[in-house]
């Protein structure tokens, strides 16, 4: 993998753990979390 896109991925992820964070409170859809870091989701399923 090139370093530049482990670079993308980490970002996403980190972006996705941080908004978990500010949402332990809610339910988080799958849909909402793969905006979040620009990922694609599979439909139906959530984060709970």
């Amino acid at each position: 993998m090139k370093e530049t896109t482990l670079k993308v991925y980490k970002e996403r992820i980190l972006r996705s753990l941080v908004f978990i964070q500010q949402h332990l409170d809610e339910e988080i859809e799958l849909g909402t979390l793969a905006r979040v870091a620009h990922f694609h989701h599979h439909r139906g399923a959530a984060v709970r």
